[in-house]
C-alpha cells in the first residue's frame, strides 16, 4: 500500500515549503504562521484514533498531542472503527491523508489504513521517573527482591534477586501510553508489563494471578551509579575531555561519539576495561571495533562480569 501523499493540490511553490516542514505532522505552534488549509491528500498522519460520544479524536504518535478530526475521510474511518473495535473509546492505530485547518483540527480526506492491534509507542515523562522497590503485599512472597530505576530518557534498569541468588541486572525501556498506563518493556525476555500509576506506586495491571500482583513503591530518584550501568558511566566520565563530568543515563542507542568519546578516549576506555575488568586480547580483537553505542558498551561490560 502506498503511504506517500500527493502534492497535486498545492497551488504554488510557497505551500510546498510548508508541507515539507509539516510532513511528519509537526504543525507550527501559532496558527498565524499557517493561516490556510492544506489541500486534499497533501499530508500523511500517523497516530491513534478514538471515538467518544460520536466525536473522533486523533493523537499524534510523536508527542502524544490530541486533535479533533473532521472531513470526508472521517465517515469511512468511523464506519471501519465501529465494525473492527470491540469497545467504543479504545484507541487504534490509523494512517490518514489530509491537512490542517486554521484551528489545529485534522481535516481527514482519506483513510489509508486502520490497524486495531497496533498502538503508538509509549512515551516517557519525567514525572513518573524514579527508583522503585518491589512489594507484593502478600505474605510469603518476599523471597524476590527488586529495584526498578526509570530514567526520564525512557531507559529502565532493574536489579533483582530471588532468594539467595546472585543479583541480576536487566535493561529495558518504559513510557506512558494513551490510556495512562506505564508500559515496561524487557526486550531480552521478551516481555511487556503494564502498570497503573497510583501516587508514588506502580501497580501491575491485569495480572493473571491476583495473589501475585506486583507493586513498585517509589523511594527517590533513579540511581545512575549502580551495577554495570554505573560502572560504564563512571568509565565514560574518566576518558572524556571533562574528567569530572557526571553522565546521565541516556537511551541505550546513544552513540558514544555523542557523549564526547573520541578515538583517543575509545583507546583509553579499552585499556580501562582490560585493566579493571579483565577484558582479554581475544575479546578486544573480536568485539572492540564494533563498539559504537552505549548499549554496545553495556553488553560488553555485562559479558566481562560473567
Amino acid at each position: 500500500m502506498d503511504f506517500t501523499p500527493s502534492t497535486r493540490s498545492l497551488r504554488s511553490a510557497l505551500p510546498v515549503l510548508f508541507v515539507a516542514s509539516l510532513f511528519g505532522c509537526h504543525r507550527p505552534d501559532h496558527q498565524e504562521s499557517f493561516p490556510f488549509v492544506v489541500g486534499s491528500d497533501s499530508l500523511s498522519f500517523e497516530g491513534e484514533f478514538r471515538l467518544r460520544d460520536g466525536a473522533g479524536e486523533w493523537m499524534r504518535c510523536a508527542d502524544g498531542k490530541r486533535f479533533k478530526t473532521v472531513g470526508t475521510g472521517v465517515d469511512s474511518l468511523i464506519m471501519l472503527y465501529t465494525t473492527q473495535v470491540g469497545h467504543m473509546g479504545d484507541a487504534v492505530k490509523v494512517w490518514l491523508l489530509g491537512g490542517w485547518s486554521a484551528d489545529s483540527t485534522v481535516v481527514a480526506h482519506r483513510l489509508v489504513h486502520l490497524a486495531p492491534a497496533l498502538r503508538c509507542a509509549a512515551l516517557p515523562n519525567s514525572s513518573n521517573s524514579g527508583s522503585f522497590v518491589l512489594s507484593y503485599g502478600t505474605p510469603g512472597r518476599d523471597e524476590r527482591r527488586a529495584q526498578l530505576d526509570l530514567f526520564p530518557s525512557g531507559l529502565a534498569v532493574q536489579y533483582s534477586t530471588f532468594r539467595e541468588a546472585t543479583e541480576r541486572e536487566e535493561f529495558g525501556s518504559w513510557g506512558m501510553d494513551s490510556d495512562g498506563l506505564l508500559q515496561l518493556t524487557w526486550p531480552q525476555r521478551p516481555l511487556v508489563l503494564s502498570f497503573q500509576v497510583r501516587g508514588d506506586s506502580l501497580v501491575q495491571h491485569n495480572a493473571r494471578n491476583v495473589d501475585a500482583i506486583a507493586t513498585f513503591v517509589r523511594t527517590g530518584g533513579p540511581e545512575r551509579g549502580r551495577g554495570t550501568l554505573g560502572i560504564v558511566l563512571a568509565l565514560l566520565s574518566e576518558v572524556t575531555s571533562k574528567p569530572q563530568r557526571t553522565f546521565d543515563a541516556a537511551t541505550l542507542g546513544t552513540p558514544l561519539a555523542a557523549l564526547e568519546v573520541n578515538d583517543t578516549a575509545m583507546m583509553r576506555l579499552a585499556d580501562l576495561l582490560v585493566e579493571r575488568h579483565g577484558m582479554g586480547p581475544e575479546v578486544r580483537e573480536r568485539r572492540w571495533s564494533s563498539i559504537s553505542t552505549l548499549q554496545d558498551l553495556l553488553e560488553l561490560a555485562r559479558t566481562l562480569e560473567r
